[in-house]
């Protein structure tokens, strides 16, 4: 904002604002003088206006007979007077980062272009200025980004390490399960056979003694439900 309230001090230009590049578009962050109702969010693929054609062709581009020039909306021009128009691409060693656009209710004074020369000096200052502060901005995105990805890492692999516990306690349970069942499967089996045997040993008197012969049935009842 400084910048543009700097070009305003120099008593020529009306108007004096900023288009700065976020995604497909190019938005309005700055105004600084008289608001010429100007589009704040312009399509960098869509729209065809003047600020659009100096960002994307990189050039400057001045208007100094406003009256006469095809590209521009001539009501827009007597609504608000204006005499003369400056587009300047924000250009650094990185990259293009918007437009600085200047409006004038006065003819240029002589064709004296110093003036001109001036204001692209002041954009290519500005340029660096703000090629600057977004490469900050982006390193401290990158790195918040990086450590968010580093974070969920470290987070799926705690889940996994769980998991990988968890799972081996099961394995040692159903182990530990395994060598149960077959531990009480081998006596359950003896007592079995020594049951039959019994039987028939002494068949004689498990057809007298029916409560004898009851206890028997559900001894070898209870066996059969442990060995499945």
């Amino acid at each position: 904002e400084s910048f543009c309230d700097q070009i305003l001090g120099l008593q020529y230009f009306t108007t004096v604002f900023l288009h700065l590049r976020t995604g497909e578009y190019l938005s309005m962050e700055v105004v600084s003088g008289k608001n010429m109702g100007m589009e704040k969010h312009l399509n960098l693929f869509e729209d065809r206006s003047l600020i659009v054609e100096s960002y994307t062709e990189e050039k400057s581009i001045l208007i100094t007979d406003t009256e006469n020039d095809p590209r521009l909306s001539q009501e827009w021009v007597r609504d608000h007077q204006v005499k003369l128009i400056l587009h300047v691409p924000l250009l650094s060693f990185y990259h293009n980062t918007g437009v600085l656009t200047c409006y004038s209710t006065r003819e240029l004074p002589e064709d004296d272009y110093s003036i001109i020369e001036l204001i692209k000096n002041l954009s290519f200052v500005m340029s660096l200025h703000l090629a600057e502060k977004i490469y900050e901005i982006r390193k401290r995105e990158n790195d918040k980004e990086r450590r968010n990805e580093i974070q969920k890492a470290r987070t799926q692999i705690e889940i996994l390490q769980a998991e990988l516990m968890k799972t081996g306690r099961l394995t040692a349970l159903g182990t530990l399960a395994s060598g149960l069942a077959h531990e009480i499967r081998n006596p359950l089996t003896v007592i079995k056979m020594l049951i039959e045997n019994s039987r028939l040993e002494l068949s004689g008197v498990f057809e007298t003694n029916q409560n004898l012969n009851n206890d028997f049935q559900v001894i070898e009842t209870e066996i059969t439900k442990l060995n499945k």
